[in-house]
């Protein structure tokens, strides 16, 4: 399983990156590891070697094969922008072998298989099987032999002629071949304008790189470098033949006589054809194979193990952080909280504060109008001739009684004595007088249309009285004068 990093979680490409059919160059296939089951592949290569002379004499010049031969895959990088490292090739240089062979990477139409893979230069010569890493040349391709079944399906005529058809087009040059490969790992290839190239490995600090991969939907270019995709650890899982390689050099050789020599002798594994003189080489060179694939699969293994702890303390650390990010906030958010209510509280006691002062307020100024009322009432009396203690008690009798009232029926009793003054000696008009007081003291104790009986009778009784007591008083004066 390929190791997914964060920054590829946060461009949206995980799912991309890690989809079966994207783990597969052209072909989506599935990795089946064999775990404890283990395989004697030195003793297979011998049986396999042992039987080869047997083999060649037995494949060649089937009626319902077609054999032919072509480039596999190239060192380098191809028009997909996905780059073949050399070492990454020289490790899997083996795995061709056996594999399907399709029609335009459809696994579901099968023409054939890989029968045999070799290891070339740039001019088809056979690199030697020993040959170190570093001793490669810059240029190298993996020459396959391949057979299609010309009779697949010998009762369907139709399929034949379309497998005929097939055969002339492609020794008329009109096909080429593509590799498909799995892989479980890549790193990144740079490549300048002048051609200059820089691997930079893929891990949680450069992972960000992923999203500009033509791969994964990227454009294939950043900061003025062209940007490849390096495969790692690599499996050849068949080929296709195909009009539009990605690998220009993956052609077919329709002389086929050239290459004869390759598969008809034990050379290329370094023996004679003499079955008898099989020696340690061939097991020798097969358990150093087996060494560098168990020792690959052991690093596969810890880098694995690496990257998922690395990518699981990466996702502690960043749920870590949103946790405290998120803590400050609710303490932020607390204390916004209690300083909102503490505002609150302070402005409710100022406000009950100000609620209580209005009402002392407006008790002192109920209370100072009604002083300020009794002091002008009081005046008024004076002025108009009654006696300062007297005048008092009649304003606090009737204090309830209303201005315009009151100071009407003061004014009547003021019209009345200067009456009385001006006709002292006319007694027997007193009595008409009086009585005219009393009908205009009626009409001034009239009751008002809008007012309830029960208030017109309290403020009638209060203005007789207050005329009764006014008439008593002014009386009183009139008679000591």
């Amino acid at each position: 399983m390929i190791p997914i990093y964060r920054a590829e979680r946060q461009d949206g490409i995980a799912d991309c990156i890690a989809r079966p059919e994207n783990l597969a160059v052209s072909y989506a296939s599935q990795i089946i590891p064999l775990g404890d089951e283990r395989v004697n592949l030195i003793e297979a290569a011998k049986t396999k070697l042992l039987k080869l002379d047997e083999a060649i004499a037995t494949n060649l010049n089937q009626v319902d094969l077609y054999y032919l031969y072509t480039i596999l895959v190239s060192v380098g990088w191809n028009k997909n922008d996905d780059v073949f490292d050399p070492g990454e090739v020289w490790r899997a240089r083996y795995t061709p072998e056996d594999k399907p062979f399709n029609l335009e990477h459809k696994p579901e139409k099968i023409i054939g298989h890989i029968t045999g893979t070799y290891t070339v230069d740039d001019k088809y010569n056979i690199i030697a099987a020993d040959t170190a890493v570093d001793e490669l040349p810059d240029m190298f391709h993996l020459l396959t032999s391949s057979v299609i079944y010309k009779h697949i399906q010998s009762r369907n005529p139709d399929l034949k002629e379309e497998v005929a058809k097939l055969i002339d087009e492609i020794q008329s040059g009109d096909w080429y071949v593509s590799m498909e490969c799995l892989f479980t790992d890549f790193s990144y290839a740079f490549m300048s304008s002048d051609g200059s190239q820089k691997i930079v490995p893929r891990n949680s600090d450069t992972a960000y790189l992923s999203k500009h991969l033509r791969a994964y939907g990227g454009a294939g270019e950043y900061e003025n470098y062209k940007i490849g995709r390096l495969l790692r650890n690599i499996a050849f899982s068949g080929k296709g033949l195909v009009r539009k390689p990605a690998n220009p050099k993956s052609v077919i050789f329709t002389d086929t006589e050239k290459f004869n020599g390759i598969f008809s002798s034990l050379a290329t594994f370094g023996v004679t054809n003499n079955n008898q003189a099989f020696n340690l080489e061939v097991a020798e060179m097969e358990e150093k194979r087996i060494a560098e694939l168990e020792a690959q699969l052991a690093e596969a293994k810890q880098q694995l193990q690496n990257v998922n702890e690395t990518a699981l303390r990466e996702e502690i650390d960043a749920l870590k952080a949103d946790v405290a990010k998120a803590n400050t906030q609710i303490a932020e958010l607390t204390a916004q909280v209690e300083k909102a209510k503490a505002e609150k509280a302070e402005v409710d006691k100022v406000l009950a504060e100000a609620q209580a002062n209005a009402k002392t307020l407006e008790s002192d100024l109920t209370a100072l109008r009604a002083e300020n009322l009794k002091t002008q009432r009081i005046t008024t009396l004076v002025d108009k001739g009654v006696d300062k203690a007297e005048a008092e008690t009649i304003v606090a009798k009737f204090a309830t009684l209303a201005d315009e009232q009151f100071e009407q029926i003061v004014e009547m009793q003021t019209k009345l004595v200067e009456a009385a003054k001006a006709k002292p000696d006319e007694d027997d008009d007193e009595e008409e007088d009086e009585a005219e007081a009393n009908a205009t003291t009626e009409e001034l104790v009239t009751v008002k249309p809008e007012e309830t009986p029960e208030m017109n009778a309290t403020a009638g009784d209060e203005k007789s009285e207050l005329m009764q007591a006014l008439a008593e008083y002014f009386s009183e004066q009139l008679q000591k004068k």
